[in-house]
């Protein structure tokens, strides 16, 4: 990187005031190689702001934070003025040989992060990288700055379609989140029961480790488990014996309704007859005939019944939700099991709408992922 830049300079030091002439944008600002204009801090130092303002297409890198997170870059687009703190990092670069956007596209990829990794120290668990460091990066540079434009602008195009997405997406759930607070509002011929009375059966899992195997098609599942009506079984996930499974499984129905209740409480998925044994931090609901069970599932994740936790809650390092909680769980019910399915199925409806467009903005986020690879490390031309 050092033939390709003029200098790189470290941010300011002072100290920062929550209100002030100029913000100041510190590593936090720096979200997905753009500047996120929240949480901002300010100056008043004139000679501050004359030292450190930003000049449009600024690229910042953030040289000091986790392993994870340090050498993540972002530019600055003049949207407002602004200096930048010191654990940043503004390159200078010689703007006739490389583009701003392209520089800033670059440090964000698995190519720049694993360069990284080979440089940075920890001390204190900080990594740093510094900008001696930073001027070593090997840059793959397209013979033309016409050609890196074109690269930055195919990515951009790319951004612009996620951030589309992602707003869409966001748009949704909050719809979602407004709906079910209206349907599941109670109505004035609507009565209140227990969970416990509308259920042949609640429990939990086994308080005891299992003897595991090293392969089966039997799954030992606890609350990490259970995503999204899903019991999803990961490369982590402990498998028992059959012998096992039979001596330690429970009475699972296909009205089963599972719950986390240890550490993160309310995780919920749905039983389909998965070979498993659960364990302590899952929680099982056999909901009886005449209830509907997703109608069960929408009302447990409402805000009145996340409230009634709230205060039911044990523990201080790590929060649990007894099984007489559970029972004591009050459930508003629309007066008969053909209006519970109706709510239910709008919900549902919804959900899989989302879950359709949450699926596509992942697909469209790895696709963005191999498009930086392959366009940034001249794989593929743009000629």
């Amino acid at each position: 990187m050092g033939e390709v830049i003029i200098n790189v300079e470290y941010g300011s030091s002072a100290k920062s005031k929550p209100e002030g002439k100029v913000p100041v944008l510190r590593m936090g600002n720096i979200q997905n190689g753009k500047i996120d204009w929240t949480d901002l801090v300010y100056t008043e130092d004139d000679n501050e702001i004359k030292k450190y303002l930003l000049k449009k297409d600024d690229v910042l890198f953030n040289r000091t934070n986790t392993v994870d997170l340090v050498g993540k870059t972002g530019i600055y687009k003049g949207e407002s003025p602004a200096i930048f703190a010191g654990y940043l990092i503004r390159i200078n670069r010689k703007e006739d040989l490389i583009d701003a956007d392209y520089l800033t596209y670059l440090l964000n990829t698995k190519y720049a992060k694993n360069y990284g990794y080979l440089v940075l120290s920890v001390a204190v668990g900080q990594a740093n990288i510094n900008g001696a460091k930073l001027k070593t990066y090997p840059i793959p540079l397209p013979p033309t700055k016409a050609e890196q434009t074109a690269i930055a602008t195919a990515l951009s195009d790319a951004d612009a379609l996620i951030g589309g997405l992602e707003k869409l997406v966001h748009k949704k759930r909050l719809l979602k989140q407004a709906t079910m607070q209206h349907l599941l509002t109670p109505k004035e011929d609507w009565e209140v029961k227990k969970l416990g009375e509308m259920t042949t059966e609640i429990g939990d899992g086994i308080h005891a480790t299992p003897n595991y195997v090293e392969n089966s098609d039997y799954f030992f599942i606890n609350g990490n488990n259970l995503i999204d009506k899903r019991i999803v079984v990961t490369g982590n996930t402990k498998c028992v014996s059959k012998e096992e499974y039979n001596l330690l499984k429970k009475r699972l129905n296909s009205s089963t309704i599972l719950m986390s209740i240890n550490g993160t409480i309310g995780n919920l998925a749905f039983f389909n007859g998965e070979k498993i044994v659960l364990g302590k931090s899952a929680a099982y609901m056999c909901i009886k005939d005449g209830f509907d069970k997703h109608y069960v599932y929408f009302v447990l994740q409402s805000f009145a019944v996340k409230l009634f936790y709230e205060n039911e809650f044990t523990g201080t390092t790590i929060r649990n939700l007894s099984l007489k909680s559970i029972r004591e769980t009050p459930i508003q019910l629309p007066p008969n099991f053909t209006e519970q399915t109706r709510i239910a199925t709008i919900l549902s409806d919804m959900d899989a709408e989302l879950s359709g467009l949450e699926g596509k903005l992942e697909k469209y986020r790895q696709l963005k992922q191999g498009m930086m690879q392959q366009l940034l490390t001249g794989k593929i031309r743009l000629v």
